[in-house]
C-alpha cells in the first residue's frame, strides 16, 4: 500500500510540475527574461522616435531630457548587443556550417557594438556643447533610427531567431522527458489493477502535441538555414522548381518566429493535458 501511494503521489508531482514560467524565447538572452529584453528594444525605439518627431517648444528644458533619454536607450542597446555576442562566443559542439555562421555573426555584432558606442559619443558631444540645437538632436536621432532599422535589426533578428529555435528544442526535450516519466508511472498503476484507460488516451494526445511541436520547430530550423546559411541557400535555389505566381496569395508564409511560436503553443497544450491527467490521478487516491 505504501508503495502504491508513493507511486500515485509521484505521478501527481510529475504531471503537476508545469513550468509556469517557461524560458522566454523572443529577444531573450540566456540568463535574462523576455520582458527585460523587450523593454530595452522598446525603449530604444521609443526614444529615437520621440527625438525624430520632437518639437522646438520648451527647448531649454526638453533638450537635456531628450539627450539623457537617448543616452540611456543606446546603453540598453549596447547591453543587448553584448549579450547576444557573448552567447554566440559561448556556443559549443557546432557543425562546421554553424560554427562558420556563429563566428561571422560574432564579428558582425562586434561591429554593431562599436557603431553604437560611436553614436553614444556623438550624443555626449551634443550634451557637452553649449551650442547644441534641437535640430541637431533630431538629425542624430534620425541617423540612429535609420541605421537601427536597416543595419542592426536584421542582424539581431537573425541571431535571436537562432537562439529561439535551440531554446524551443530544450523545451520540447523537457516535455518528452516528463511524458516518459508519466508513462512509466502509468505502468505501475496498471500493476495495481487501476483503470488507466483515460490516462493512456490523454497521454497519447499529449505525445501527439509534442510530436507536432517538434515538427514545427524542425520546420523553423530548416527555414532558418535556407535564409541564413550560404550552402543551404544554394541547395534550395538549385533544387526548387519554378512556380508561377498567383494573382492573389491567401496567406503570408510563416517566419521563423511564427513557427517557433506555434511549436511552443503545442508544448503548452501537452502540459494542459498533463494537468488534466493529474486530476484523474487524484481521484484514484480517494
Amino acid at each position: 500500500m505504501k508503495t502504491y501511494k508513493y507511486t500515485v503521489v509521484a505521478l501527481c508531482a510529475v504531471i503537476v510540475a508545469f513550468p509556469l514560467s517557461r524560458p522566454s524565447h523572443i529577444f531573450a538572452a540566456e540568463g535574462t527574461t523576455q520582458d527585460t529584453q523587450q523593454t530595452a528594444v522598446n525603449t530604444v525605439k521609443e526614444a529615437i522616435s520621440n527625438l525624430v518627431s520632437a518639437k522646438d517648444e520648451k527647448k531649454q528644458t526638453e533638450t537635456p531630457v531628450r539627450i539623457d533619454t537617448l543616452k540611456k536607450a543606446l546603453s540598453l542597446a549596447i547591453s543587448e548587443a553584448k549579450e547576444l555576442r557573448i552567447k554566440l562566443i559561448g556556443l559549443e559542439d557546432l557543425s562546421t556550417e554553424y560554427e562558420t555562421w556563429a563566428t561571422k555573426k560574432s564579428e558582425d555584432m562586434k561591429g554593431m557594438i562599436d557603431a553604437l558606442e560611436i553614436f553614444k559619443k556623438d550624443v555626449t558631444k551634443l550634451e557637452e556643447s553649449d551650442a547644441t540645437t534641437d535640430e541637431q538632436i533630431k538629425e542624430l536621432g534620425e541617423k540612429i533610427k535609420s541605421w537601427r532599422e536597416t543595419t542592426y535589426l536584421p542582424l539581431s533578428t537573425e541571431i535571436q531567431d537562432y537562439f529561439l529555435i535551440i531554446e524551443e528544442y530544450k523545451t520540447i526535450e523537457t516535455a518528452e522527458s516528463r511524458s516518459e516519466k508519466i508513462g512509466i508511472d502509468i505502468v505501475k498503476l496498471d500493476k495495481r489493477k487501476k483503470n488507466t484507460t483515460a490516462l493512456k488516451k490523454l497521454l497519447a494526445t499529449a505525445n501527439s502535441e509534442i510530436d507536432e511541436s517538434k515538427r514545427l520547430n524542425n520546420e523553423a530550423k530548416t527555414l532558418f538555414e535556407e535564409m541564413y546559411l550560404p550552402k543551404k541557400k544554394e541547395t534550395t535555389l538549385s533544387t526548387t522548381t519554378p512556380i508561377i505566381e498567383k494573382e492573389e496569395v491567401d496567406t503570408q508564409p510563416k517566419s521563423v518566429r511564427d513557427l517557433v511560436k506555434d511549436s511552443s503553443n503545442k508544448v503548452r497544450n501537452s502540459y494542459k493535458i498533463f494537468i488534466e491527467m493529474s486530476n484523474i490521478v487524484r481521484k484514484l487516491l480517494k
